[in-house]
């Protein structure tokens, strides 16, 4: 793993306006839908210490981090009865900076072309609500009143609650130096 000076050391100003372009070219949608000079969207990457990746994201049959598998297919049947897609087959997201760094190096993100979102307005974190709760009819009754929405991503990011993003691909570009982070969010 490299160093952070490292890394530092071999950032451009190429660099930087190659990163600018990429994201400004390949994340329309999410640029139109989120100004992320205002509402920067994070993700904790473990085992990271790039400036800045291209990453895909597993659509089918994830594999849960933290949440048994038959709950996490609960969720998934659920989620696709409610918004057409299996959003615990997803990227994690969180307008949170803090909370992002208990998954990793924290990154911002810029979900690639097209995609779907979900986040609820009065639940933090499914993990952590069925941590509290641990019996599975609370649960469900307490997602089913958690009010999930598809709407309005700048609310969701300023809510510092999950944000499951379901995408092909995004971009991550490394928060650990605020000076590069900035000139190349300033650029978008």
């Amino acid at each position: 793993m490299k160093s952070t000076e490292f890394i530092l050391e071999e950032v451009t100003e190429q660099n930087i306006e190659e990163w600018a372009w990429l994201i400004k070219e390949d994340c329309q949608f999410y640029l139109r839908q989120n100004n992320p000079k205002n509402f920067p969207l994070y993700r904790g990457l473990k085992m990271e210490d790039e400036p800045f990746l291209k990453k895909r994201v597993r659509l089918k049959d994830r594999t849960p981090k933290d949440m048994n598998p038959e709950l996490h297919h609960e969720l998934n049947s659920y989620f696709q009865t409610k918004f057409g897609s299996p959003f615990r087959n997803a990227m994690f997201c969180t307008g949170n900076e803090a909370e992002a760094t208990v998954y990793g190096a924290y990154y911002y993100v810029f979900p690639r072309g097209k995609f779907e979102f979900i986040w609820s307005p009065h639940i933090d974190d499914l993990f952590s609500l069925w941590d509290m709760h641990g019996d599975e009819d609370i649960f469900f009754d307490e997602v089913k009143n958690g009010d999930y929405t598809n709407k309005n991503l700048s609310n969701a990011i300023d809510s510092h609650h999950e944000i499951m993003i379901r995408c092909n691909s995004y971009y991550a570009l490394s928060a650990k130096n605020e000076n590069i982070a900035s000139k190349v969010i300033n650029l978008l």
